[in-house]
């Protein structure tokens, strides 16, 4: 039986990294809002900084995925999950008139990262079953496969129609600021559940060896490599990974926050600099 100390490892580890993708996703909406008021010169629509800020979508959309996962081994029900994924569809509601006040119609957010979370909880919920015979968790990663390919091939086409953009098919003359389209993003909510139980396991068999111990200080599972850190390294990485796992607990009200506050200081920067 998977114990209460395992289940709070894996949180723990799953929330470190989805700190650093906030981390990541700050760093990415700095550099947006500075190239938005013409502080600096960097072409976003290539390169580097055109695969940046998808692979941290990509991210937290598969983190989502194990999340539903992990809470579904436990005592997670559909009526949480459906609680959880209206107040997502509110928040992305804000997120979408905001940004349509802001931006206008071709450019507001129809249909982005939360819209796309919302329903993706909801759709994947008989996916996310615990499944422990290995030819359903196999077939659970081809349909990730399949939903990638369709997506992707989706993606070199425009519509006429704007009725079914938020299932991929990509209509014309819109260019929203954040656009996650079922097709293919949904793919990585699959692949994170797909991924649960290989990452369970693991977890698992990292915290039950004769060789490994619990942290006394943050109750995480460590490797007989890490059992007696030095001193010094140990009060560097303790607080690093607090912060990291705040930032993971706390990424939703992140999200909603940063960009205003981001874009209201690059536009007072732009003012001084105008001045000067």
């Amino acid at each position: 039986m998977d114990t209460i100390q395992n289940q709070t490892s894996r949180q723990a580890t799953i929330d470190y990294i989805r700190g650093t993708l906030v981390i990541a996703m700050i760093l990415y909406h700095t550099v947006y809002c500075l190239v938005s008021f013409k502080l600096i010169t960097i072409d976003l629509f290539q390169g580097f900084w055109w695969w940046f800020p998808r692979c941290i979508a990509a991210g937290f959309i598969f983190l989502s995925g194990m999340s539903l996962a992990a809470a579904r081994s436990r005592s997670y029900t559909l009526q949480k999950a459906l609680k959880r994924s209206g107040k997502l569809i509110l928040y992305a509601g804000l997120v979408s008139l905001t940004t349509f006040v802001a931006f206008g119609y071709q450019y507001f957010v129809f249909f982005g990262i939360l819209h796309l979370l919302a329903v993706s909880s909801i759709v994947a919920w008989p996916l996310a079953k615990p499944i422990s015979n290995q030819g359903l968790q196999f077939a659970v990663a081809a349909l990730g496969c399949a939903v990638l390919a369709a997506g992707l091939w989706l993606g070199m086409v425009r519509f006429d129609f704007p009725w079914l953009a938020w299932l991929g098919f990509r209509p014309k003359n819109l260019y929203p600021v954040d656009y996650e389209p079922l097709l293919p993003w949904f793919a990585w909510f699959i692949y994170g559940i797909a991924s649960y139980k290989p990452f369970s396991t693991i977890a698992q068999h990292t915290g039950t060896g004769t060789n490994t111990h619990t942290c006394k200080e943050t109750g995480a599972i460590a490797s007989p490599y890490s059992a007696h850190p030095k001193k010094n390294t140990h009060a560097f990485f303790k607080p690093l990974l607090a912060a990291l796992r705040w930032l993971g607990s706390h990424s939703l009200i992140i999200y909603l926050l940063h960009l205003p506050i981001l874009y209201g200081l690059s536009w007072m920067l732009s003012l001084v600099l105008r001045k000067m």
